[in-house]
Parts: C-alpha cells; sequence; structure tokens
C-alpha cells in the first residue's frame, strides 16, 4: 500500500528511517562519496535527517516500507543538508551535497518534480516502481499540476526506459561530467510527463 507523507513528527520513526535506508541504497552510487568520512548507520541518520519529509509518499507491505519518493514543487524543498549534517560529513561534502540536492528547485508553480524514487534491494524487480509511478501521476492530477519531471543520470538506462514507457519524454540533457564523472556518469536527461496529453 501506499502512503502519503505526513508531518515529520507524526511519522512512524521506523518507517522515517526506513526511507531514508533505501535512499541511500538507491542513490549510493551518486551520494556514497560524500559520505565517505561516516559509516554507514551515520549517512542513513543524516539522511533521515535531511529529508524534510514536506511531500512525498511510500510503498509499505507486510508492515515493511519498500519503495520511497520525495516530491518537490517550486514551493517544497525535498531535501537540505544542514549545518549540523555539513559537521559530520566534513564541511566540502557537506556543501556539495546541499548545492547538489538541496538548492535547486523545480521552477513551474504547474509542476510537480519527481526528486528522488527508490526501491529497496529486495524488493526490485516486483513491479513496485511502476506502481510508484502511476500513483505519482494520481497524485499530480489530484493536486491539478499540469507535468509531472524528472532527472535521470544517463548510465541509469534501466531507469529512463521504464520512465519512457510510463510516458515520459526528453526535454534536455545536461552535461555534469567535470563534476560527476568520478560518480560514474557524464550527465543527466531531464524527462516531462505533460498530463494534458494523456488520455484519462
Amino acid at each position: 500500500m501506499i502512503i502519503d507523507f505526513i508531518e515529520k513528527k507524526d511519522m512512524n520513526p521506523e518507517d522515517r528511517r526506513a526511507i531514508a535506508g533505501i535512499i541511500k541504497d538507491g542513490f549510493w552510487g551518486k551520494i556514497g562519496n560524500y559520505f565517505r568520512y561516516v559509516n554507514c548507520d551515520e549517512s542513513i541518520k543524516i539522511i533521515e535527517e535531511a529529508i524534510t519529509f514536506d511531500k512525498g509518499y511510500y510503498f509499505k507491505e507486510n508492515g515493511i516500507v519498500l519503495g520511497a519518493a520525495l516530491l518537490g514543487t517550486s514551493r517544497t524543498p525535498y531535501i537540505n543538508f544542514n549545518r549540523q549534517a555539513r559537521k559530520s560529513m566534513g564541511f566540502w561534502n557537506g556543501f556539495m551535497m546541499q548545492i547538489g540536492y538541496g538548492a535547486f528547485k523545480p521552477i513551474l508553480n504547474d509542476g510537480l518534480k519527481l526528486e528522488m524514487l527508490a526501491v529497496s534491494p529486495e524488493a526490485r524487480g516486483k513491479g513496485i516502481g511502476k506502481i510508484m509511478l502511476d500513483y505519482l501521476v494520481d497524485l499530480a492530477r489530484h493536486e491539478d499540476f499540469a507535468r509531472v519531471t524528472l532527472e535521470v543520470i544517463d548510465s541509469n538506462e534501466k531507469a529512463k526506459d521504464l520512465y519512457e514507457k510510463k510516458g515520459y519524454k526528453v526535454k534536455k540533457y545536461m552535461n555534469t561530467a567535470l563534476l560527476t564523472r568520478n560518480m560514474g556518469f557524464e550527465g543527466s536527461y531531464k524527462m516531462q510527463k505533460d498530463l494534458s496529453l494523456d488520455i484519462i
């Protein structure tokens, strides 16, 4: 079942930690280098504290969190690596995480952005990602957003193929090789699904 985020203080603490762990596992190839000075448990704690839990949802089955989606709008940040996180990670690593993941928000007021979507390793290949993407469109329509946008790195062809099958079109390619080559990718695709073109 899919559960929408509520205020962080009211969310089950075990679920919050599980969501942070899933985000960590799903994006470790991109962010792991920035957490090289902290252990696994501490990195999960930093990510949990950075997630705003303002907008998003997660997939839970038999009491276990199996997937999570962090969302953003022009008014809603999805993650914030604060001063304490930067102290734990090292100033430069924390600063780069803040710039890369916290400083940029969607520009269009009529758009909802999928910032991060991840499924736990043991649950991959079971269609949970597809269920969560379908829910994203339903949520966007319910809140009167005209489009959904997302970004996917060029080395993640499997995710890009899934998004294309779900109706997302590539709008732009951003070459970030200078900053990201050592993380295994040269750039990312900005993709968009225009909900007005969908057949309901």
